[in-house]
């Protein structure tokens, strides 16, 4: 289950940093029905919440 959790954090991710998807349209994509729950395994995983890590990888691609 955690190689699952990993892939869809990951395409997560990918999403965040390269759409302007809302998060609950990022959640459904990823395969979680709620996106609570979503946010919470996100930020378990990455230490942020999944719209600082948005605005953090756009930081990012602007320097």
């Amino acid at each position: 289950m955690d190689d699952v959790i990993e892939s869809r954090i990951r395409l997560a991710k990918d999403y965040l940093a390269h759409t302007r998807l809302r998060v609950q349209e990022i959640a459904a994509l990823c395969g979680y029905n709620s996106p609570e729950h979503f946010s919470r395994q996100f930020r378990r995983q990455c230490g942020m919440s999944p719209g600082q890590y948005r605005k953090s990888a756009q930081a990012q691609s602007r320097e």
